[in-house]
């Protein structure tokens, strides 16, 4: 009987997959390549994509209406069907095609988490607008005070000052919501296709915005641009707002495909870091 011998490779050897993701700095011209990379995406399963931006739009219309907690319920339902369209671009990518009921997935897998990152939001969303308006309430109150203390007949806050303020409160509120949005925008993805926890989603969203801030600015000016564009009939004629929703319809399932595609850029090659070739 001959033994084995200890000089014999392997046919092919698998590594375990690194648990280690880091963001990749990329170039501001990736901020292009996300949104055509992401159309291209779109357009492998225009129809199905359509049905689930749809859907999605419908949901959260409806949940609006949910008396009390119908903005809470929406925002639940939106981190939730977030997961589901990044969990349909993966398997599209990977596999050449996806399923409508795929759409449902953050309602089965990693639900917690993914629920966890939505009351975060909730909570930081209204903590923003708390500051906001104790901003408005403190000087309005203020003006109103020495207003009254005056001797000159002038109304305590004019309409000038009063449009001042609340363009101050609204800038307060973009400026928070940056960080927010930083935070908020690649953590569904890395929890439902990585299985990051909850915690650590959050900080390589954050990490990986804030290392690609030119391609960001990038790609934000040219959605941007989209958008005014997909708005510009409405300012022709209200009869165009149909019109606009149906287009909405579309660019919203893009949206989401550009989310995946910069996913891809800036996470993605971490993964096959772990695999050895055979």
């Amino acid at each position: 009987m001959t033994s084995p011998s200890p000089y014999n490779t392997p046919t092919s050897q698998v590594l375990p997959e690194t648990s280690e993701i880091q963001p990749i700095k990329r170039p501001s011209g990736h901020g292009i390549a996300w949104c055509t990379s992401g159309v291209k995406l779109f357009s492998q399963q225009w129809g199905l994509f359509i049905a689930i931006g749809f859907t999605f739009v419908i949901l959260s219309i409806v949940s609006q209406f949910i008396p009390f907690i119908g903005w809470i319920i929406s925002s639940l339902l939106t981190i939730l069907l977030w997961a589901g369209f990044m969990y349909c671009c993966d398997n599209l990518e990977k596999h050449g095609q996806f399923s409508f009921n795929q759409f449902f997935v953050g309602f089965n897998q990693q639900t917690g988490p993914l629920l966890l990152l939505a009351a975060v939001y909730l909570v930081a969303i209204m903590l923003i607008f708390m500051i906001a308006g104790m901003f408005l309430i403190f000087t309005v109150g203020m003006d109103f005070i020495f207003g009254l203390q005056s001797s000159s007949g002038m109304p305590a806050v004019s309409d000038e000052r009063l449009f001042l303020l609340g363009v101050t409160a609204l800038l307060i509120v973009m400026a928070l919501m940056i960080p927010v949005l930083m935070a908020i925008w690649f953590a569904p993805t890395l929890i439902v296709l990585d299985q990051k926890p909850f915690w650590d989603a959050i900080k390589l969203s954050f990490l990986g915005c804030l290392r690609n801030m030119l391609p960001f600015l990038v790609y934000g000016l040219v959605l941007l641009v989209i958008g005014v564009v997909i708005m510009l009939p409405v300012l022709v004629s209200w009869y165009w707002l149909i019109a606009v929703f149906f287009l909405y319809i579309i660019f919203n399932p893009i949206i989401f495909c550009t989310i995946y595609t910069s996913y891809k850029d800036i996470f993605e090659y971490q993964h096959s870091e772990g695999e050895a070739s055979p």
